[in-house]
């Protein structure tokens, strides 16, 4: 049976972060980072303000139509400001800074950890940023820290650590081979 080498923690260096936008043939195209290119320190961060019908269709979605996400009234009443987003669609936006950009096309989740400090509201613009803390070549693998934030309130939302593996297609043969 083969055996589970953990993560090599690598030693902490000072990295000028790398942003890399969306791929060059437009908007929905996913960045193609691979292990190799990956840099502890490499970040990527982008927001976005989830609007009412958004909720709505998350719900009909997931079946999820709990009051506080569907009813501004009822949520005021328990004390929030507002509809509150579901933790779970801040989990796709996980998802989607992982999938699309840091490290995009050639990924998949593998372990989720998040953490949800304070309530996201509808029309909250949410920021999401994404810092690669760590990488291993023998693993095939990167953890990602992720934030979610609403800066107006100056309120962090969640924190996420996401352990990110790579399809063949996002190894590079670090021997210079083909992949």
């Amino acid at each position: 049976m083969a055996q589970h080498k953990p993560p090599r923690r690598l030693a902490k260096k000072r990295i000028k972060p790398r942003v890399r936008e969306h791929g060059a043939a437009g908007k929905n195209e996913p960045a193609a980072w691979t292990l190799d290119q990956i840099q502890e320190g490499q970040t990527y961060r982008f927001e976005t303000v989830l609007s009412e019908a958004d909720i709505d269709s998350f719900a009909a979605l997931t079946g999820d139509e709990n009051p506080l996400h569907m009813i501004k009234e009822f949520a005021r009443k328990r004390g929030f400001d507002n509809r509150v987003i579901h933790g779970a669609f801040l989990v796709g936006l996980v998802s989607r800074l992982v999938g699309m950009h840091l490290p995009g096309r050639d990924c998949i989740l593998l372990e989720l950890r998040a953490k949800f400090r304070a309530p996201a509201y509808v029309g909250d613009r949410l920021l999401i940023e994404g810092a690669v803390m760590q990488r291993s070549v023998a693993g095939n693998a990167i953890v990602v820290k992720i934030d979610v934030s609403v800066p107006a309130a100056e309120r962090l939302v969640a924190t996420v650590n996401a352990v990110v593996g790579f399809t063949a297609e996002g190894i590079q043969n670090l021997s210079g081979g083909p992949k």
